[in-house]
């Protein structure tokens, strides 16, 4: 595995900022950026989750984060769950969120294809 979050392949990056009230103890606000995660990507994520369903989310959230205040994260030194660890629950809530919205269809889309459906018969 590489040290690289993108794994030396260019990916698009989408930069969030943390707000420091979030992260309290007056913590500075911080910079993420994330990347989509690939099926390789998930399929790690469950691994690491171990059948646990709540852990998912973590870890996705944790192999989708790539850049930290403009420094590629090091996935072999374990720097996306340090700083996960590091930003209380308020600010992971927040990072899950984007994750989340990066890797969600648009509703507009989804009823498209929704309402696209043939019915045939086999």
């Amino acid at each position: 595995m590489s040290d690289s979050p993108t794994n030396g392949k260019r990916r698009s990056v989408f930069t969030y900022k943390i707000p420091g009230t979030v992260i309290g103890d007056g913590s500075p606000d911080r910079t993420i950026g994330l990347v989509q995660i690939t099926k390789r990507d998930e399929d790690t994520a469950f691994k690491r989750a171990k059948n646990e369903s709540h852990r998912v989310a973590y870890e996705i959230a944790a192999l989708s984060l790539a850049f930290i205040d403009g420094k590629a994260v090091n996935v072999a030194e374990a720097e996306a769950e340090t700083f996960l660890d590091s930003i209380g629950p308020q600010g992971r809530i927040l990072v899950i969120a984007a994750v989340n919205k990066l890797h969600t269809v648009p509703d507009e889309t989804m009823q498209d294809f929704l309402q696209a459906v043939e019915v045939s018969t086999a």
